[in-house]
């Protein structure tokens, strides 16, 4: 008897998961860049006053 799924080259965990690591990573720069965002607007509003 034949082992017909032999062949088959298993997927890494990245090449499964792609999608999500992209969203995730878009997500954390987006947090990160609203982080930096943040502190640039305090210490420019706090040179004003």
């Amino acid at each position: 008897m034949p082992f017909y799924f032999l062949d088959v080259v298993e997927e890494t965990w990245l090449q499964r998961n792609s999608r999500d690591v992209t969203v995730l990573v878009i997500a954390s720069l987006v947090a990160i860049a609203a982080i930096v965002g943040f502190i640039m607007w305090r210490k420019k509003k706090n040179k004003q006053l």
